[in-house]
């Protein structure tokens, strides 16, 4: 199993440090998703530095992977093992410009077009500047919708790229396909995905739709709530997740699930019409089986 989780916003507050608390406890979780032979790897649009000023080093090299730039940069153990070699046009840079020239929004900090490796990161109200004026423009964009309009806008005259909302404050610009999707190509196995920017027009779209379990993100809080859940999804000898698999005919040709994978004496947690039916109340078991009141009380009925 491959645990892929963005950044900035899923990890940590938007561009701010990780929590400690959640960060000692997150690093715990890591070690024992490594000991079971799962992976876990950063898929950020942000840079070496800004990710290593967030998470620190020593969770940046803990990890399996750490694909920078929207996948377009990949470092393994603290060393470069590929990027891309895409560098914006001079037409492309005239005309992101123009519309960031034209914006009427009020509050301008510095580094509004930032080139990184095999992508461009692009901003009206700057990378530079602070946390208040970010949520100043998050909340003026949410209503106004500037950033999708100038998506719109250079998407129509540049179809060989793509762009997408990124964060609070700016724009991914990349050639297509070259987004934080492409990271499943080095993938073996299954993966589950976790972000914020899940949405359509997010630059976490593409990969969550790709994944084979996506997970969207409200911040760092929900994000720490939901290891417990995690641990559970990526433990075999807990949970089997090779649904194919692991259902088998019972009751007349319903499906059931059985849930403790390789115990040939397990018994199915029940009988299904469909396999939605069968996910949606397995997930409802590991809810069940983290709220402590395993083994006391029944799960399906929660009786203690």
């Amino acid at each position: 199993m491959n645990f892929l989780f963005d950044v900035d916003g899923t990890l940590t507050p938007s561009r701010q440090r990780m929590n400690y608390s959640f960060k000692l406890r997150f690093i715990e979780w890591i070690k024992k998703q490594q000991d079971s032979g799962n992976k876990v790897f950063f898929v950020t649009g942000s840079d070496k530095d800004k990710t290593v000023a967030q998470v620190g080093k020593d969770l940046w090299v803990l990890v399996d992977g750490s694909y920078q730039n929207c996948g377009n940069q990949l470092y393994k153990n603290g060393s470069l093992v590929k990027q891309s070699q895409w560098k914006m046009s001079s037409s492309l840079y005239s005309d992101i410009c123009s519309l960031l020239k034209n914006s009427i929004w009020h509050g301008r900090a510095g580094k509004n077009i930032e080139e990184r490796v095999g992508m461009v990161n692009i901003s009206t109200v700057g990378r530079e500047a602070s946390i208040q004026l970010r949520k100043e423009y998050f909340e003026w964009d949410n209503k106004k919708g500037e950033r999708q309009r100038i998506v719109s806008s250079l998407s129509s005259k540049y179809p060989e790229l793509g762009f997408a909302v990124g964060g609070e404050i700016s724009i991914d610009v990349y050639p297509k396909g070259k987004d934080k999707s492409q990271v499943l190509d080095d993938m073996i196995g299954e993966s589950v995905f976790l972000g914020d920017r899940c949405e359509e027009g997010g630059n976490d779209f593409s990969i969550a739709e790709k994944s084979n379990k996506k997970y969207h993100i409200e911040d760092w809080k929900e994000m720490d709530s939901l290891l417990g859940k995690l641990e559970g999804l990526g433990n075999p000898n807990l949970y089997s997740y090779d649904f194919q698999n692991s259902f088998v005919e019972w009751d007349n040709g319903r499906m059931a699930y059985f849930f403790w994978g390789e115990d040939a004496a397990a018994m199915p947690i029940g009988s299904f019409s469909t396999r939605e039916e069968a996910v949606l109340k397995r997930e409802e078991y590991c809810d069940w089986f983290y709220s402590h009141k395993s083994p006391r009380g029944d799960w399906d009925t929660n009786e203690e």
